[in-house]
């Protein structure tokens, strides 16, 4: 069973778009399938031709990330992961802003 949940902000090492080399970078677990994690990747710049959401610390309900500059959800790349992939957790996002991001699945 795994011990990552909807609303869990990980660290893993993913690659957006298929372009480009994996880069170790948080995503947002928005979903769940057997074993499997639906993530949204973070990244400091936001999309040019895809949606980007706007992710701040007051998003958090527990931890956060170690922002300098903004940082923005990627949802047009969400991306199915093992949890083994997962190299560590950053944070919780609260309920309101995960039913914004994900619905209420």
């Amino acid at each position: 069973m795994s011990r990552f949940m909807r609303g869990d902000v990980v660290l893993v090492s993913l690659r957006i778009a298929n372009a480009g080399p994996e880069k170790v970078r948080p995503a947002l677990i928005t979903g769940k399938e057997g074993e499997r994690l639906l993530v949204i990747p973070v990244s400091c710049t936001p999309s040019r031709d895809t949606p980007s959401v706007l992710l701040s610390l007051s998003d958090f309900s527990e931890g956060g990330l170690d922002i300098v500059r903004e940082s923005f959800l990627l949802p047009a790349h969400a991306v199915w992961i093992f949890p083994r992939s997962v190299i560590g957790k950053k944070g919780r996002v609260t309920q309101e802003f995960l039913s914004r991001v994900a619905g209420d699945r």
